[in-house]
């Protein structure tokens, strides 16, 4: 017999089949069908494990291992990298999601397993610090992306996107599915974390439910990546 799901695990897997259940993915079980949405989840969970090591791998690759070398990664590479075969749109916002990433690649390397934790963990406790304030959030991820582009250089050199606007409806559907996962804050401890000069205390404890989904526009800021003059690559990034 396997392992029940745990609440966090049940929301996104939970998410996930419900956003391929919106684009049109055929056969999938109905909501009272348990045993058959448990084989769906369990696949879900290793797809979802095989993709979260193989980023960590590539952001691994994409960091520096001295001071003085050359092999720099910049962002747009790094993000196509990432994306592989995937037939997806690249947009301003993936490059500043995955620049955070790298962040994070960097900033918690020690953090071994619990990596993805810590992970939720900031986005977490920045949704809470900047609760209405899409400009707020934005701009950590800018601040970031502005660092990465200054460290591993200009994407627009490399790379190009796509305008959040043309982004196609399957893709867009499956953003706003996954907007909707709230991660829960690591248990038993005061998360705190600083990134210039934002300062993010999360101390909530509260388990997410599948039926109370906190629904946000992807992480709440789109607008502002195609309202300020970041798309598209070629003239702007």
């Amino acid at each position: 017999m396997s392992s029940p799901l745990l609440p966090a695990q049940l929301l996104i897997f939970s998410s996930v089949k419900d956003a391929l259940r919106a684009i049109g993915i055929p056969d999938l079980p109905a909501q009272h069908e348990l045993g058959k949405l448990e084989i769906v989840y369990q696949a879900i969970g290793k797809y979802l494990t095989y993709h979260r090591y193989q980023i960590k791998a590539k952001l691994a690759n994409a960091i520096p291992k001295g001071k003085k070398s050359k092999n720099k990664v910049d962002i747009a590479t790094l993000t196509r990298q990432i994306v592989g075969d995937k037939s997806l749109a690249i947009t301003a916002l993936h490059y500043r999601c995955v620049a955070f990433l790298r962040w994070a690649s960097i900033e918690y390397k020690s953090a071994g397993d619990k990596w993805w934790e810590e992970i939720d963990s900031v986005l977490l406790g920045w949704r809470q610090e900047f609760q209405g304030d899409d400009v707020g959030l934005f701009d950590c991820f800018e601040s970031m992306y502005t660092d990465d582009v200054q460290e591993y250089g200009d994407p627009a050199e490399t790379g190009s996107i796509v305008k959040q606007s043309d982004v196609p409806t399957h893709q867009d559907t499956l953003d706003s599915f996954a907007a909707m996962v709230t991660p829960k804050p690591a248990t038993g401890k005061n998360s705190r974390k600083k990134r210039t000069n934002v300062e993010v205390d999360s101390d909530s404890d509260e388990e997410p439910r599948v039926d109370e989904r906190q629904v946000r526009p992807r992480l709440g800021f789109d607008e502002h990546i195609d309202g300020r003059g970041i798309s598209p690559i070629g003239d702007e990034h």
